[in-house]
């Protein structure tokens, strides 16, 4: 009896260390400019992950430069780019969908034409693109969401809300007025794939 005992507790042992060996914490440091923005990690599960940050460099007097890194599960990059975006817009969101992943960059403060860019990025291939245009601006935003080739945004204001669908390579952007009369508002998105035929 005491030989199967000291058995089973050498192969308990045995299977502990050798799933801490293989789930031991991971550190990645990462080169920054100093007074740059705090980097934004966006996970991506099995794809891993992006890090996102705002350079202090401008690509002309409308056009900042943000930095975007893709690294895999083992925290091996896999590329990098530079991406400019429109001065004074900062980073507010993003959603995934199958293999792309679309960064939302908004100013509400803007009075200029465009106050909204959306990024979508395809890590595999190392593709990207981005679209603008303008949505109402007294309105603050709550939801985010990608399905197949829109984004759907969720704004409210103080006794207001709307919603907005865009096309992630168009840019093409209807307003869904959801309470004309007021005093309905957005806490979440979710998408009926059954009531979708986009």
């Amino acid at each position: 009896m005491h030989k199967y005992f000291y058995i089973i507790i050498f192969v308990l042992l045995a299977s502990l260390a050798a799933a801490q060996s293989g789930s031991q914490p991971m550190r990645l440091e990462l080169e920054a400019r100093a007074n740059t923005e705090p980097y934004q990690v966006l996970p991506m599960a099995e794809m891993g992950f992006l890090v996102l940050f705002k350079t202090n460099d401008f690509e002309d007097r409308n056009n900042r430069k943000w930095a975007i890194a893709h690294y895999n599960t083992n925290m091996e990059l896999q590329w990098e780019f530079i991406r400019a975006i429109l001065r004074n817009h900062e980073y507010a969101a993003y959603s995934m969908y199958g293999d792309e992943i679309s960064l939302l960059f908004f100013d509400p403060r803007t009075s200029t034409e465009s106050n909204l860019q959306i990024m979508t990025i395809s890590p595999e291939n190392k593709q990207h693109q981005v679209v603008e245009g303008s949505i109402d601006r007294r309105f603050d935003l709550m939801r985010f969401s990608r399905h197949k080739n829109h984004c759907y945004l969720g704004m409210n204001s103080k006794n207001a809300c709307k919603a907005y669908n865009i096309h992630v390579y168009s840019g093409n952007i209807q307003t869904l007025e959801l309470n004309p009369e007021g005093g309905t508002y957005i806490e979440n998105i979710n998408i009926d794939l059954s009531l979708i035929h986009i």
